[in-house]
């Protein structure tokens, strides 16, 4: 069973690193984030330099775009959605990078 999990998180840690998508993710349950290198490329920094929280994240969004993002996330949490990434698709979203803009 371990490993079929660390096959698979090979497989997925190569997709995400082969497709030059920047990717982050929220972790509900412990508050934490997944960021990818490349999210941190595009965003100006070395790899890990970021810190793995959603504070990180909030903090790269555009100042135009936080109420927005705020919104989309209360609604889904309100279950006003059904689900959050068809939400958050409905809209795009503009994050700083280290240079400002």
């Amino acid at each position: 069973m371990q490993e079929e999990l660390d096959k698979e998180r090979k497989r997925f840690s190569l997709a995400i690193e082969g497709s030059k998508d920047g990717l982050w993710d929220w972790n509900l349950v412990d508050d934490s984030a997944y960021i990818s290198s490349q999210y941190e490329i595009m965003l100006g920094y070395e790899p890990g330099e970021l810190p793995r929280t959603k504070e990180a994240w909030v903090n790269q969004l555009h100042p135009r775009d936080k109420e927005i993002a705020f919104k989309r996330i209360k609604q889904y949490f309100q279950k006003k959605v059904l689900e959050f990434m068809r939400t958050a698709l409905e809209y795009e979203q503009k994050v700083v990078s280290i240079f400002g803009y």
